[in-house]
């Protein structure tokens, strides 16, 4: 593993703070200086203030304050006690429903309070999600009040700190896990209608009662609703949305993926919702995943960023365990969302723990004899409550330093040429697709794409300002010479350029012209790829388009690539979706009769041949293809061995004529489920 010389410091001062002693009981928060806070708006993938400067959020979540989850608390979890409607309700039969109502509040004044929220903004951080049981705003048997959240969104107003609310657990439950939710369900939000008016009401309310706060950086619809069908999900997504929007038009709203894939979302367009952010939660499920995401993961979930056009929001993420990464990977995890300019907030800011081993809080470190619900009298509960303070608890040795650390990596380069089109690594989908895998390497003061195999390639969609020649060049890497560079314009082939001279060393980086394109204004996708040539290609940091006078490189159109990156907008619709987070980058979801659409802009005739590459389980699906709704070629499409195995197969041939042409793809089949999946269709 690399790591930067400015982090292995980092990391050698942090590791030289661990002890095996029990860290010291009280700590100092640092003041922070208060930053005004203002309404926050989205502007493309961006998040700006009302004076329009980016704002990227970077902070935590209040975990199991205003929804406990058992296992937070330090306490072996017996299977009554799986919620936290099972601990109080185990309370009120023990203690009667008054002790339990005053365990409850003692509970709640003393696990998170407003020097929590100082600490917070201490840590470089200026966000604060707040993940909330619909109960501990609304139900008063179980002390439930909205003075709660007033009093969290007042101190992080105070502390310069803006608020994300949360709905965790909705009525009914969006989720049989009854853990998150905070009460037992069988996901019966998806089953009764009454609870999703009641959680309808539950957001007309918040939405009321907060339109006019700017510390309120937006409102995250419904956390983790893994248990609800996508379809069902996505509708109450829209009526949530649309309710909300009659009584606040100003707050950002934040649409998750539910568990169900990032990709599965809908385009923002696709449902006419406007000021909204996605968001999905990330935790390694092995130890390679965990040390491997920043480099191989993330670039899915960009890719997903990108297509949507709207800001991305990590809400929750943490390495869980030191062998999953530790602090070195939750650096580097947080050094990729700021890169990405994704907003961030971990999991978790506090659990009670007494094993350093489980990454999850930056506070909550405590030896002392852990609860016993089942057997505990109320005083050694509320006892037990009340010495869960921050400042009765240890903190985390290396959490508040990495925490601190501002943003490091350069974004644009200082020196970039006056009306030059920048193509950052940020801004590319990366697409790899042969026996090696294009990853992000992080290891140098810059990222840059690396290790590409044959088939790899990266694609910018760009919006020229100004027709004209524009010269491509790329900052990069190379050991070998003579390397050839395929440079394709909306799908077209458009000429193969020679990195003549190597710079002589895989972390040596110069830049090097490719050769000259001729783009007209308007929105282009312009794609990079290796020729195949050789085994070694190169690392990218980034490219630029530079206007130029000199001449335009001969064009190629020998072939033609249609895929998900370049396919047109999608109707509003239509049930497709660009499956990013998988590789290859197929285009899904495609039910019967469904079209999708490219532009095809030719300075002569052709004669091609159509290979497509494709999965699909089911029997007689049938492919046609039209060229500005002429149809040109129809073919049934063999069975492969299901939705994730492609194969490729030659289709037929078919003439277009010079010109701008719309070539559009219709697959029909007997499933209504679906036809099959299209990784590409390739022109030759």
């Amino acid at each position: 593993m690399k790591v930067s010389a400015p982090l292995a410091v980092l990391l050698l001062s942090l590791c030289s703070c661990v002890s095996t002693q029990s860290p010291p009981p009280e700590q100092t928060a640092a003041r922070p200086k208060k930053q005004e806070l203002s309404f926050l708006k989205t502007q493309g993938r961006i998040i700006v203030d009302e004076q329009g400067r980016k704002v990227a959020l970077r902070g935590c979540n209040a975990g199991s304050w205003l929804l406990i989850e058992p296992w937070m608390l330090g306490v072996d979890v017996p299977a009554e006690l799986q919620s936290e409607k099972d601990l109080w309700d185990l309370m009120g039969k023990r203690f009667g429903e008054e002790e339990k109502l005053n365990l409850i509040r003692t509970f709640r004044n003393n696990f998170f309070t407003e020097a929590d929220v100082q600490r917070i903004a201490g840590f470089n951080m200026n966000c604060l999600r707040i993940p909330l049981w619909w109960r501990a705003t609304d139900d008063p048997n179980y002390a439930g009040d909205m003075a709660w959240l007033d009093d969290c969104i007042r101190w992080c107003r105070d502390a310069g700190i803006y608020a994300i609310i949360d709905l965790h657990g909705a009525p009914g439950g969006q989720t049989k896990n009854g853990v998150i939710v905070g009460e037992r369900t069988d996901a019966d939000l998806w089953k009764q209608a009454k609870y999703r008016e009641q959680t309808v009401d539950w957001w007309k309310r918040v939405a009321t009662r907060y339109k006019d706060e700017p510390a309120v950086a937006a409102y995250d619809l419904l956390n983790e609703a893994i248990d609800g069908p996508f379809n069902a999900l996505m509708e109450l997504n829209a009526r949530l949305y649309s309710e909300v929007r009659k009584i606040d038009p100003r707050h950002i709203i934040i649409v998750e993926d539910g568990l169900h894939g990032f990709h599965r979302l809908p385009h923002p367009r696709q449902m006419g919702w406007e000021n909204v952010v996605y968001s999905f939660h990330y935790y390694p499920q092995s130890p390679d995943e965990g040390v491997s995401a920043d480099a191989t993961i993330y670039q899915k979930f960009n890719r997903a960023g990108l297509y949507f056009d709207v800001p991305v929001y990590v809400g929750e993420f943490s390495t869980l365990k030191i062998q999953r990464g530790g602090v070195d990977t939750q650096l580097r995890y947080m050094q990729a969302f700021d890169f990405f300019d994704w907003s961030w907030t971990s999991w978790s800011y506090k659990k009670m723990e007494d094993n350093w081993d489980y990454n999850w809080g930056i506070y909550g470190y405590d030896r002392r004899p852990r609860i016993r619900f089942q057997t505990d009298s109320a005083e050694t509960i509320r006892k037990a409550f009340e010495n869960m303070r921050t400042e009765q608890t240890g903190e985390q040795p290396f959490f508040p330093t990495a925490f601190a650390q501002p943003p490091r990596l350069p974004i644009v380069p200082a020196d970039l040429p006056e009306n030059a089109i920048f193509l950052g690594v940020k801004d590319a989908f990366l697409l790899p697709e042969g026996g090696r895998e294009l990853r992000m390497d992080w290891s140098g003061e810059w990222p840059s794409a690396s290790y590409w195999g044959k088939a790899d390639r990266a694609a910018w969609p760009v919006e020229v300002a100004t027709a004209g020649r524009y010269e491509l060049n790329l900052m990069l890497a190379n050991a070998a010479p003579n390397v050839g560079v395929q440079v394709w314009l909306d799908g077209v082939l458009t000429f193969t350029g020679r990195i003549e001279k190597p710079t002589g060393d895989w972390n040596r980086f110069e830049t090097r012209t490719i050769g000259t394109l001729e783009l007209s204004q308007g929105g282009h996708v312009i794609e990079i790829a290796s020729a195949r040539d050789t085994d070694s290609f190169m690392n990218m940091r980034y490219g630029m388009l530079v206007p130029t006078t000199g001449e335009a490189t001969q064009i190629d159109e020998s072939k033609a690539r249609l895929y998900a990156v370049n396919m047109n907008p999608l109707p509003n619709e239509s049930p497709i979706r660009a499956e990013w987070l998988n590789d290859p980058t197929a285009i899904g979801y495609w039910v019967p009769g469904e079209k999708v659409t490219w532009n095809l802009n030719l300075t002569k005739d052709h004669e091609y041949r159509a290979i497509m590459t494709y999965a699909t389980p089911n029997t007689g699906t049938v492919c046609t293809i039209f060229i500005d709704s002429v149809k040109v070629l129809e073919s049934t499409m063999p069975v492969t061995k299901d939705w994730s195995a492609y194969e490729t197969k030659t289709i037929g041939n078919f003439s277009i004529p010079a010109g701008a042409h719309k070539l559009i793809i219709q697959w029909n089949g007997d499933n209504p489920e679906g036809c099959g999946n299209l990784a590409e269709l390739m022109l030759r």
